[in-house]
């Protein structure tokens, strides 16, 4: 008769590669590489928000430049009309100071507004550049650990092999109605065996009388636990 012992290390080697092929699952989708992608992609976009907030800025400061540059033409033109004498029209000349009066207001906003833009891409450079920093530090823990997770998939993928082959050599050794009925109690109890150990059943913790134990022992037939139905081993010693 065929060794019921094989079923249960069959059983053994089924439930090993249940369980790391659920561990390789868990690796596609580990959580750390998950969170650290988020973190990535989160900072990534700040940055871009960054950039285009600097351009934004810097287009403003341009125009203030212009603005600037065209009030100080106009103010050193009044300026050297207003003094050279060319103008002796008295409500010219208070014309021109109101408009002296105005400009130098206009110069003044326009110097704040280039020294507000100046001070803004400062900071948003200085932002930029922690996030920069941040990304990179990131970037290589995420590279560190899809190393780790690929390595250790790669582990866990020869020893599935592995344990498949072990599998493999026994189901071709055993009986295959012995196969077949062990195959039909594990897909329903998750084990096709259950080992007796000290006259108690392991896959239910019953006592198992003597008599069917000395019977189990002739190897002459197969006996099924009446608690939990799976086939009776007992272990060699």
């Amino acid at each position: 008769m065929f060794d019921l012992n094989m079923l249960v290390k069959l059983d053994e080697y089924l439930k090993g590669v249940e369980e790391l092929e659920k561990r390789y699952k868990s690796l596609e989708r580990d959580q750390s590489l998950v969170e650290l992608d988020q973190n990535m992609i989160r900072l990534q976009q700040a940055l871009v928000d960054i950039i285009q907030n600097v351009k934004e800025i810097e287009y403003e400061a341009a125009e203030a430049s212009n603005k600037l540059k065209t009030c100080t033409i106009r103010l050193d033109h009044i300026n050297k009309t207003l003094y050279d004498g060319s103008i002796r029209d008295l409500k010219q000349m208070e014309c021109m100071e109101r408009e002296l009066i105005s400009l130098r207001s206009q110069k003044e906003e326009l110097e704040w507004k280039e020294l507000q833009c100046q001070e803004s891409i400062d900071e948003l450079i200085k932002q930029k550049s922690d996030l920069d920093e941040k990304l990179s530090v990131i970037k290589g823990k995420f590279s560190t650990r899809r190393g780790e997770v690929r390595l250790e998939a790669s582990i866990i993928k020869n020893e599935i092999l592995r344990l498949k082959k072990e599998a493999e050599e026994i189901t071709q050794k055993a009986d295959k109605s012995i196969l077949a009925i062990y195959y039909e109690i594990r897909a329903k109890k998750g084990s096709g065996t259950a080992v007796i150990i000290n006259n108690i059943c392991t896959g239910c913790n019953m006592m198992i009388a003597t008599t069917i134990i000395d019977r189990i022992k002739m190897g002459k037939s197969i006996f099924y636990c009446e608690t939990c139905g799976r086939i009776h081993v007992i272990p060699r010693n």
